[in-house]
């Protein structure tokens, strides 16, 4: 009998001492039981022991919703349906785990967001972070940003890529600066959106994504996309306009899936042949860049629906456009719709050097973008004179003057109310003198 009970307490004792050294305590007291790793203090890995109910997360906590948007938790763990508890532990620990590094990280307090503290107990709890869509207890869409509860994140944990069966991450309209190089490994994602943030380059490891769809990059300070791109050929949306590219890799014509690309407000001057491999491409946009020409390969591209070339430099001779260079297929418009065609900035050939455009002229994103149903409208003029900011709608038509008047140097903001206006795509254009500048607004009702 003494023989078979000094075994089993040697087994309890390891179990115990074993849990005991995966405990887990984060700065507000909550609990976790698992593997986990740390460099210099700070955990880089964390792997939940496996229990059916992760009672890693010790806290139960009920949300109500306080936001109008319906889809808000809508989805949260096991499927709760609209305005119902549930308990957190329901949730999967390591995905808690990696929402609270969001909130410590980025120091998130019901004072840094939009009425986010759903339950009151005067802290944000991992599950009121954004946006939230849960499947079977495990994650799998996550929306953070200025438009998702009114959040700003800086930082990106580096524990992102435990979220395993995440397939939407949306983090725009922020202030982040960097992607950390774990995201890249995230197979799982299908969706990802980073737009507006201050992100200044991508890692060639964004060709790991191979399953991702959709990829919106737009309004960072981005000067190159990396060749690995032409590896992501499951892609179908790429929005990677009012950047900084100059170029873009050849390998993106690899991308034969595409159905929209969005190089709009970028500093190109060319577009290759390659482009006709985009067999599926149904809306393109290139419109306020420097293109002088259209290869002829875009006439193949029997998909394309929409096309948006407005504000460049096409088919110019001295100052106007020649019309006698429009090549046929282009005059002819064998698309559905072609906008900006007969809009180019001929006038403007010679303005070559950027220096000339003085650095306190400047038309800002609009924001909001996308709005509903008004939107801010920030720019800076250089000198007392007079300017004028006008909104046109997708057909090039005037839709309403919000500046016509002398306005003095310095930074000037107008609210656009459109709630008389249809959804849709429309253009805000400032003029001063022998300087304009352009940028494209989306409401969305």
């Amino acid at each position: 009998m003494i023989n078979r009970i000094i075994p089993l307490l040697l087994f309890i004792g390891f179990v115990w001492g074993q849990a005991d050294l995966d405990k887990l305590v984060l700065k507000d007291g909550t609990t976790y039981f698992g593997e986990y790793s740390k460099i210099e203090e700070e955990i880089v890995y964390f792997k939940p022991h496996d229990t059916p109910t992760s009672p890693g997360f010790s806290n139960t906590v009920t949300v109500r919703r306080a936001q109008e948007n319906a889809r808000t938790l809508t989805n949260l763990c096991n499927g709760n349906p609209a305005d119902s508890g549930f308990i957190a532990t329901d949730c999967d620990s390591i995905d808690i785990f990696v929402l609270q590094a969001f909130v410590d990280l980025n120091n998130v307090t019901p004072d840094s967001c939009n009425s986010c503290d759903y339950d009151s107990n005067g802290i944000v709890d991992p599950v009121e972070m954004g946006l939230q869509e849960w499947a079977q207890g495990r994650l799998v869409q996550l929306e953070i940003g200025q438009h998702r509860g009114g959040f700003n994140l800086g930082i990106i944990p580096i524990q992102i890529n435990s979220l395993s069966f995440l397939t939407n991450l949306y983090l725009s309209y922020n202030r982040i600066s960097s992607i950390p190089a774990t995201l890249w490994t995230m197979e799982s994602l299908q969706s990802f959106w980073i737009a507006n943030n201050e992100i200044v380059s991508v890692s060639d490891s964004i060709g790991m994504l191979i399953n991702l769809e959709e990829l919106g990059l737009y309004a960072n300070s981005i000067t190159s996309i990396p060749s690995t791109i032409g590896n992501l050929t499951n892609m179908r949306q790429l929005y990677i306009f009012d950047m900084e590219l100059t170029t873009v890799p050849g390998t993106l014509w690899n991308l034969t899936a595409l159905t929209r690309l969005d190089l709009d407000r970028n500093q190109l001057t060319e577009i290759d042949n390659g482009i006709g491999q985009l067999v599926n491409l149904e809306i393109l946009w290139l419109s306020d860049n420097y293109f002088t020409e259209l290869p002829d390969s875009l006439a193949t591209l029997s998909n394309l629906s929409e096309v948006h070339i407005g504000y460049n430099y096409l088919y110019c001779v001295d100052g106007v456009q020649d019309i006698s260079l429009i090549p046929d297929w282009l005059l002819n418009n064998t698309y559905g719709e072609l906008y900006g065609l007969y809009w180019q900035n001929c006038s403007e050939m010679e303005l070559v050097d950027e220096n000339q455009i003085p650095r306190n002229f400047k038309l800002f994103s609009p924001y909001p973008n996308p709005f509903n149903p008004t939107t801010t409208i920030r720019f800076t003029v250089g000198n007392a004179d007079m300017h004028s900011l006008r909104v046109f709608d997708i057909t090039g038509r005037l839709v309403e003057t919000l500046v016509n008047r002398e306005l003095q140097a310095g930074e000037h903001e107008i609210v656009w109310n459109a709630g008389s206006r249809p959804s849709g795509v429309y253009f805000v254009r400032l003029e001063s003198g022998e300087f304009d500048e352009t940028q494209k607004v989306v409401l969305m009702k």
